[in-house]
Parts: structure tokens; sequence; C-alpha cells
């Protein structure tokens, strides 16, 4: 099977590639400047490819692998990866870009070259990758190309970045949903963050608690995952299905009372709304 290449923005302490060229026969490629203006925006991985005998062959992105770079104006990269299933993890890092040298700088110790820059496409080149299967890191010149999807339709974990507020719970019973007290706190959200960080609160009368972990979000079945930085055997599951860009629901099979200390089986369904 073949391997896929990635670059990997915590392993960019090495020095450029001084002679990275964007074209196999030596004519430089479009960039247009400022890179800062038009960078800024949303764009989509579409082809990884790697330099043999002096032109670029595509590297193929297997399954579901892809990845998106959202420039922010406030100098804020939030960066998506998407894994082979699907899954995708997000993190939130500074960049910078230097017409001049045509470079672009993530978190103050990655810089990578720009080969390309038009109002649709960006390409970026750099003389590692890592093997995301073995996490062997490759020597050699390696560009991605991304397309700009500023107007594309927002997969599951971008949807879900924000705070969602507690509504209500509903325990299927007789194939109907029915609204049920059980276990249903007097106040609670999730917040979703780009640094691949949720936070979860919720009070039941004077009884508080609050967690703080790392989530992820699969596209294709809809299940996000929390887990503890601390201890990462510590996870939870949550199937999830939005309604629109406002209303999430959380769907589960075993509802806990914390009252009580008692947990009942069967199908039900948080109905949450965003707030910010």
């Amino acid at each position: 099977m073949k391997k896929q290449k990635k670059i990997r923005f915590l392993l960019c302490a090495l020095a450029l590639a001084a002679t990275l060229g964007a074209c196999s026969d030596g004519k430089e490629a479009q960039v247009l400047k400022p890179i800062a203006r038009h960078i800024t925006g949303r764009w989509k991985l579409t082809k990884s490819l790697e330099m043999k005998d002096g032109k670029w062959v595509e590297d193929p992105l297997a399954g579901e692998t892809g990845q998106i770079y959202n420039f922010h104006t406030d100098g804020t990269l939030v960066l998506t990866n998407i894994d082979p299933e699907g899954t995708a993890s997000m993190e939130s890092m500074r960049w910078s870009a230097d017409d001049e040298q045509r470079t672009l700088t993530y978190d103050e110790d990655c810089t990578v070259k720009v080969l390309r820059l038009t109002a649709d496409e960006f390409q970026m080149g750099y003389h590692f990758s890592v093997d995301e299967e073995t996490r062997e890191v490759n020597e050699g010149e390696f560009s991605w190309l991304m397309t700009r999807a500023d107007r594309g339709p927002l997969i599951l974990a971008e949807r879900l970045v924000g705070r969602w507020l507690y509504v209500t719970t509903y325990e299927k019973k007789d194939g109907r949903w029915t609204e049920s007290s059980y276990g249903r706190p007097d106040e609670g959200w999730h917040r979703y963050q780009t640094d691949g960080t949720a936070v979860s609160y919720s009070r039941m009368g004077s009884q508080e608690q609050t967690a703080t972990m790392k989530w992820t979000a699969n596209q294709r079945t809809g299940t996000v995952v929390w887990t503890n930085s601390e201890n990462e055997a510590q996870t939870s599951t949550l199937q999830v299905e939005p309604e629109g860009d406002d209303t999430l629901n959380v769907l589960y099979s075993k509802n806990f009372d914390p009252a009580t200390g008692q947990v009942v089986e069967g199908e039900f369904k948080d109905v949450m709304k965003r707030v910010e």
C-alpha cells in the first residue's frame, strides 16, 4: 500500500532547500503579492506531490486523507487534519508571510516556500515530509497543492466549532422522541475550540462539573471522541447530528443521573443550540 507523505508543522525546524522550484522547466510560477492579503481564506488540500527525475509526481491521498487551511486576517491559521478514515482534528497557530523570500512561517519555527499563489490555487514546498503510517521523516523535494474553498461546504469538525448551550433531553419511547427530565442538568454547554480542545460544563443545583479534553470528529460517521489529554485511555464517544447551523443533536444510549448515581439504558437525545 502506498504510504502517504504530508508536511507536519512541528517538524519544521530545518532550513528550506534554497533551490526548490515551482516548475520542472525552471520557470517561476505566479505568486500574487502581498502574499498575506491573497492567501487569507480557506484552502483544501488537492494534491500531494514529490519531485522525481525533475518532475512533480503525485503521491495519491489515501482514503479520506486531507487537510484544510484557514488563514485569518488576525494572523491565525486553523489547520484541520483528516485521516484516511475521515476523522478530523484541529490545531491553531500563528502565521506570517515574507514577500521578498516568497515564504510562509508558522508558529515562528516552520518556514515553507510559496511555489504558487493565484486567486484559486496555492502550492507550498518543503524538502522534508513525514510518512503518516510509520512516522518516518523523508528527505527530498515535496509540495502540496491547495484549491480555494471559501464557498465550499464545511466538514463536521468545522461546523462544531463554537459554544453550544444545552436546551433539553428526549428519550425515544414506542418509536417517538418524548421530552425527558431524567438526568437533566439545570445548565450545561459544550465549547469546541480550534486549538483541538473542547470544554464541557454542567450544573445540577449547586453541583458543577467542568472538563477540558481533546476532541476529534468523523465526517462520515458523525462520531465525536473526547480524550483526556493527561490520560488518553480515558475517552468519551458521542454521536452528533447537526440540524442547520444552529442546532446540534447529541445521541447516546446510557443516561446518568448524578443526583441518584443511577444509569438507565435506552435511546436518548440532547438538543443544543449555538450561542457563539
